[in-house]
This record gives structure tokens, sequence and C-alpha cells, in this order.
């Protein structure tokens, strides 16, 4: 194994680590804004942030013909799409793009903002990016294999 896949590898997961563990964490420690953010939504910034991580370090430790390669790219790809949906909907993903929030102002007031042009817009690019990675990958296999039997 090349030593500076391993690095870039280390590098990647380190980052990955520090944008979504540190930043919630001093959120969640910070008395300004502990209020604000709700803890459930940084508790799933935690979880996917360390999926993010080790999905990011298995696609460069291993070459682009595996299956293992495949598989995280893909799950990569979701994981982001989720995260869209997760912050659009202020934390309800099946909500598909629509954000409602309930102000305290008044008798029954709320905001609602639509964004489920994006999410679908979203969801076609990672549907072509899901394709595409598939054919990525079987090219890469069908040339190892032509590298192993030649």
């Amino acid at each position: 194994m090349n030593s500076g896949k391993v690095v870039k590898a280390v590098i990647e997961g380190v980052s990955y680590l520090a944008v979504f563990i540190a930043i919630p964490l001093w959120i969640s420690r910070s008395e300004q804004l502990k209020d604000m953010v709700d803890p459930a939504m940084l508790e799933t910034t935690v979880f996917l942030g360390i999926a993010l991580a080790f999905l990011h370090v298995t696609m460069t430790l291993t070459s682009k013909g595996n299956i293992f390669n495949l598989l995280a790219s893909v799950f990569t790809d979701f994981i982001g799409f989720y995260i869209f949906l997760y912050f659009i909907g202020f934390g309800s993903p099946l909500s598909f793009g629509i954000a409602k929030q309930y102000l305290p102002i008044g008798e029954g007031t709320s905001i609602t903002v639509d964004f489920r042009i994006f999410a679908w817009m979203l969801l076609v690019a990672l549907l072509v990016k899901v394709v595409g990675r598939v054919v990525e990958y079987l090219y890469f296999k069908t040339k190892l294999k032509e590298n192993l039997n030649a």
C-alpha cells in the first residue's frame, strides 16, 4: 500500500471528524448557541460525521475497481443527500425539503419554506452520480481483469 494514500486517508478522516464532531461539541458547550440548536441535530451530525470519515478512509484506501470503493462512494453520496434533507427540513428529512417552524409570537404562527425543487434536483443529480460511479466501477474492474490476464 502506498504511504501517500495512507496519509491522505488519515488527513481526510481527521478533517471529517473535526468538522462533524468538534464543531457540534463546541456548539453544545457554548452557552450562547446551546439553546438555539436541537441536541438531536447535533447527535445526528456527529453520527453521520463518523460514518462519513470511515467511508472516505475506505474510498481512499481501496482502488476504483474494488466493490468496497463503490459501496463507500455510493453510501457517501446518499449520506450527503440525507444531510441536505435533514438540515433543510429542520431535523425532519422525511419532509423532503419543506421546512416548517412554529414561532412563539402568536396563536398558531408558523413559517413554511418550500425547498422541494432543490431536493428533487439534488435527487436527480444523486441518481446520475450513482449511475456514473457504477459505470466507473465496471470500467476499472474490466481494466483490472485485462491487466491480470495480460
